[in-house]
């Protein structure tokens, strides 16, 4: 029996200089424990990106402020990537230091998600004990603040050929950020609708992993029990791992909403799938699984 296991996790460690670092330490102490417990791990909003050195500074010189009120941090988080997309003094490599420490842990195989420095990626990573064969980035259309993205591997499982897949899928922008509100309103005007930009982004998966061992996981924006849900799955021909009724986002309304999700396809036995709720570092619960490739 050739068994796989796997654990998919949003880090929410996206650009914003708000307790970054401490919640970057206490992801690496995380998988630090995991040696020996999983065979791929994937994480997604593990966001590398640059800052410009005039509000960089400012930041430094007054983050005591700035990190006391979230609107006016928001508020500067954007200008200093807005400088950094123009200027970039310091590049935040938070992909590059997961993958670091994850190599000393036997996860000598990994796939990012690649953005010139001056852009803003999704934060996907891929980590894997096996072979990964060949690697695949997607892009699809975007809003006017998120980059969407999927990353797919071919890894070799013990002679079994198996395509994972790490997504980030544009949101629903209900949150109450500033920047939100604005995106809110400038995509209204260009008419891009969320939903429809989802919808785009499963088409264009769909269309790369039609008849292959799949395992596709990360964080889709799209809730259970809505009707896109029912959709995703019929678009995508792939199951859901995961069934528990439990949310794995927290979000800023403490609503525990079900929007990560493991999906395999009809060549791959689920032995047990959960949301580890004991997790805090991130807005999201990590998703674990365990399955037989046939």
């Amino acid at each position: 029996m050739t068994t796989l296991k796997i654990l998919t996790w949003n880090t929410d460690l996206s650009p914003s200089m708000y307790d970054r670092i401490k919640r970057k330490n206490e992801l690496l102490a995380r998988i630090g424990t995991y040696n020996g417990n999983y065979d791929v791990l994937c994480f997604q909003e593990l966001t590398s990106f640059a800052v410009g050195f005039i509000t960089y500074s400012i930041y430094s010189r007054f983050s005591s402020l700035f990190n006391k009120n979230p609107w006016l941090l928001c508020l500067w988080d954007y200008l200093m990537i807005t400088e950094g997309s123009i200027y970039p003094y310091r590049y935040i490599d938070n992909q590059g230091d997961v993958i670091d420490i994850a190599k000393s842990l036997g996860y000598e195989h990994s796939i990012r998600s690649q953005l010139p420095k001056r852009y803003i990626n999704s934060g996907l990573v891929i980590l894997s004990r096996f072979p990964i064969s060949n690697k695949r980035i997607f892009f699809p259309p975007h809003d006017m603040i998120h980059r969407p993205s999927t990353i797919l591997a071919e890894l070799d499982v013990h002679g079994k050929t198996v395509h994972i897949g790490s997504s980030y899928f544009v949101p629903d922008l209900h949150e109450p950020k500033p920047t939100y509100a604005l995106c809110n309103i400038i995509n209204f005007i260009c008419g891009k609708n969320p939903r429809q930009l989802r919808h785009n982004h499963l088409c264009m998966i769909r269309d790369n992993i039609r008849g292959k061992r799949v395992i596709l996981v990360g964080d889709f924006n799209i809730t259970r029990g809505k009707s896109e849900y029912s959709r995703m799955l019929e678009t995508l021909e792939l199951s859901d791992a995961c069934r528990q009724e439990v949310g794995t986002f927290r979000g800023f309304f403490n609503n525990h909403n079900q929007i990560d999700y493991i999906l395999i396809s009809d060549n791959i036995v689920n032995l047990g799938a959960h949301v580890d709720h004991k997790e805090h570092i991130s807005d999201h619960y990590p998703l674990h699984a365990e399955l037989e490739l046939i």
